[in-house]
């Protein structure tokens, strides 16, 4: 019976402490977590019409002492790119392939130059092949909206 006992305590235990070690590991603070954040209705032209396409950014948090800060100027950021999206209208192939990769490299310019160096470490599309949000970048992306 106290056998039982022991294995069951053990079963128990070890969930709690795998969760510790994996806290260990990962980084304090907001460094690396990604803010989602709302989806912009992006203009694009094709010729006599505009239409519209929606376009969601994730922000990429750089570690460091501008984390915080970085956070609280997630909103500024946002209406930043707003406004670069509907000044260069950035048409359905830009959001696909090599031209991806400088569609998001402006968009960090952006950012950049919005705030200043040291605030993100990148810029990231959401499209059906995203991975989800772990849980800390989920909270930050309500915290900092």
């Amino acid at each position: 019976m106290n056998t039982l006992r022991l294995l069951f305590l053990l079963a128990a235990a070890l969930p709690v402490v795998s969760t510790l070690r994996a806290a260990e590991e990962q980084p304090i603070g907001y460094g690396g977590a990604k803010v989602q954040l709302a989806p912009i209705m992006a203009p694009y032209g094709d010729g006599r019409t505009v239409r519209y396409q929606v376009v969601t950014v994730r922000m990429v948090l750089d570690v460091g002492l501008n984390e915080r800060p970085a956070c609280f100027m997630i909103p500024v950021v946002h209406e930043k790119i707003l406004l670069y999206l509907y000044k260069n209208m950035p048409q359905p192939a830009d959001l696909q392939g090599q031209r991806k990769d400088v569609f998001t490299k402006a968009l960090l310019d952006v950012a950049t130059e919005t705030t200043d160096r040291g605030f993100y470490s990148g810029v990231e599309l959401v499209d059906d092949t995203s991975p989800p949000l772990d849980p800390k970048s989920q909270t930050l992306s309500t915290q900092c909206k």
